[in-house]
């Protein structure tokens, strides 16, 4: 996540940039974002492997390529802007989980 650290152990997957908007009227900020974002990954030495966006509300959670980038075992690091871009609510928990110890 931008401003957060990321490890070494994270870096070891794909780097994906997961950029996201409420509405179509906004796809110019989404460019916007896209940008920035793959700036900052890549300004810290991230190799990023491929870009998502979405356009829709993250108040549901049903965000089908962000959903599917959480399911998929190559992805180890996403990177968003900010964290209402994926979970206007439990972004924390979200957090907690990934950042879990694998039991394996």
């Amino acid at each position: 996540m931008v401003g957060e650290p990321l490890t070494a152990a994270s870096q070891a997957g794909q780097v994906v940039v997961c950029a996201r908007v409420s509405s179509a009227d906004q796809m110019s900020d989404l460019e916007r974002q896209v940008a920035r974002v793959a700036m900052w990954a890549t300004s810290r030495q991230l190799s990023v492997s491929r870009v998502v966006t979405e356009v829709g509300s993250a108040l549901d959670g049903h965000g089908k390529k962000f959903l599917a980038l959480l399911r998929g075992p190559a992805v180890s690091t996403i990177v968003v802007e900010r964290r209402d871009r994926f979970a206007c609510f439990g972004a924390g928990y979200l957090g907690a989980v990934t950042e879990a110890d694998d039991p394996a």
